[in-house]
Parts: C-alpha cells; structure tokens; sequence
C-alpha cells in the first residue's frame, strides 16, 4: 500500500475594500470583477473560462453564462 500526497498552495488577493479579486492555486486562476455595488459580475480563469452574472436593480441574479474563448457555452435563468 502506498500514500499519495498532494500539495498545493492557495493564495487570495483582495482589493482595498477586503473583496476577492483573484484566487490563485498553484499556476492557475480565477479572476472575479465586481459591479459599483460591490456585487461579482464576472468570473474569469487562466483556462479560458468566462462566466457573466446580470442581476436586477434589487442586485438579485437574472442570469447567469458561461463562456469559453468569447463563446457562449451555457446559459441559465435564475431560479425563482
């Protein structure tokens, strides 16, 4: 019998207000931009993975899309 060990390194980086903007682990990525409310509006990674969330006035999801290279992959509606 053998033990696999697996290591790993997670690193956050955070803008001035204390939000997540990138999280790295080990050489890869995801990046999140956040609207004037403070709320995620996108989630991007190093693989090529895009993901767009629209929210309402009231900042609740509408929908969100997933995209690889600029290309819709996946779209869903919120639940209500």
């Amino acid at each position: 019998m053998f033990k696999l060990i697996l290591k790993t390194t997670v690193k956050l980086e955070r803008d001035p207000s204390g939000q997540v903007i990138k999280e790295w682990q080990n050489d890869h990525w995801i990046a999140s931009s956040y609207d004037e409310l403070g709320n995620r509006s996108q989630i991007t990674s190093n693989l090529g993975a895009k993901i767009d969330i629209t929210r309402n006035e009231m900042a609740n999801v509408l929908q969100t899309q997933l995209l690889a290279q600029n290309k819709p992959i996946e779209q869903h509606p919120a639940v209500q």
